[in-house]
């Protein structure tokens, strides 16, 4: 609150206020854009997938198995972050092991999801690492960690992935008290993997 001096404190966890959410913020955010910026090169110029794709193996069959092949890189890289974050401060969890587990995977699957949208979108792998900037640089601005967003607050997944994560961890709140934020990411992964099935299926070649 010294730092931000409109932050209000509504919880005191052990290792410190700013450390815990400064740093959860820190990790949903590595975790979420970190996956999506590998999955984003996933599609376009994969040559061994042009070959694959002679096969009866439909689009939504390549996209899903990339999303789960990328969400198990995501959720084993997230729960390293969280082991070093929480021994780096000292912090006590108010959550239960398979509570972190389900909201690490909801956070590497937002991320995945959104890299393979980006990867089906774009022509060229040029084309994603700009898509995937702007996506980068978008998401950081309209976290609302820094300034309110007012209703995309409840929509981005980047902000329902952090206050998701918050509300467990440090509030001790349920799975069931948040379900809301659950659906909302769990919804935004659906619609991304039938865009990017959507327009995948609709392109001549890989780029």
């Amino acid at each position: 609150s010294e730092v931000f001096p409109s932050m209000v404190i509504e919880f005191t966890p052990g290792g410190g206020f700013l450390e815990a959410v400064f740093g959860g913020f820190i990790v949903i955010f590595s975790s979420y854009l970190g996956i999506a910026m590998t999955s984003a090169q996933s599609i376009v110029g994969d040559e061994p997938l042009r070959r694959m794709l002679l096969t009866p193996t439909n689009r939504l069959e390549v996209i899903v198995a990339k999303v789960i092949g990328y969400v198990i890189i995501g959720f084993l890289q997230s729960l390293l972050l969280v082991t070093l974050w929480v021994l780096a401060f000292s912090l006590e969890l108010s959550t239960s092991f398979f509570s972190l587990v389900i909201i690490m995977s909801l956070s590497a699957l937002t991320g995945s999801a959104t890299g393979i949208l980006i990867s089906a979108v774009a022509n060229t792998r040029l084309q994603a690492n700009q898509m995937f900037l702007f996506v980068l640089f978008g998401t950081l601005i309209m976290s609302g960690f820094f300034i309110d967003v007012g209703a995309l607050n409840d929509i981005l997944p980047m902000n329902q992935g952090n206050a998701l994560f918050i509300d467990t961890a440090f509030k001790g709140l349920s799975l069931l008290q948040v379900l809301d934020r659950i659906l909302t990411l769990c919804a935004f992964t659906v619609i991304a993997i039938l865009t990017a099935t959507f327009v995948f299926a609709r392109k001549p070649t890989l780029g």
